[in-house]
């Protein structure tokens, strides 16, 4: 989970990928009057971009928001952008496969390359239903999608 930390200004300082401890949360909120949110903080859209958009200017890296639509709590995230260079598998049903690296983002994340020739699409919603999937499916109607890092991995139920 990603944890954005603001100071007394509202200005973002740091943002966090790894689990905040106890000692942690105190020492920016107590020490230092820091405030923490997440993705249980982001209760809208606009909130949600904003903190994609903070995330995007402290760290000189996109960040994209993902809307899982009303049926999901919490219902808005935000994620790293994926990024040229950036290896990559496709997975489903506890199996994944390696399937290079990225070479190709469309402008708006929408499609994803990789060198191995796969293309992923990112699910688009309708302005009443999710805006942003958090996954790019394979094209071609397969039921693969694409996941971070390079993971060879069978399940081991079948």
């Amino acid at each position: 989970m990603i944890h954005l930390i603001y100071n007394s200004d509202n200005k973002l300082i740091h943002v966090n990928h790894d689990h905040l401890s106890i000692g942690d949360t105190r020492y920016f909120t107590e020490q230092r009057g820091c405030v923490i949110e997440n993705r249980h903080d982001w209760t809208t859209l606009a909130r949600a971009r904003q903190a994609a958009a903070d995330a995007t200017v402290c760290t000189h890296v996109a960040y994209l928001v993902a809307d899982r639509g009303g049926h999901c709590r919490p219902r808005y995230d935000i994620m790293r952008a994926p990024q040229v260079g950036d290896n990559v598998s496709e997975t489903f049903n506890g199996d994944s496969y390696p399937t290079g690296v990225i070479v190709e983002i469309s402008k708006n994340y929408h499609k994803i390359t990789t060198s191995d020739g796969s293309i992923f699409t990112r699910r688009k919603g309708t302005a009443d239903n999710v805006i942003d999937s958090a996954r790019w499916c394979k094209q071609g109607g397969s039921t693969f999608t694409m996941r971070q890092g390079h993971t060879h991995k069978l399940n081991p139920e079948f």
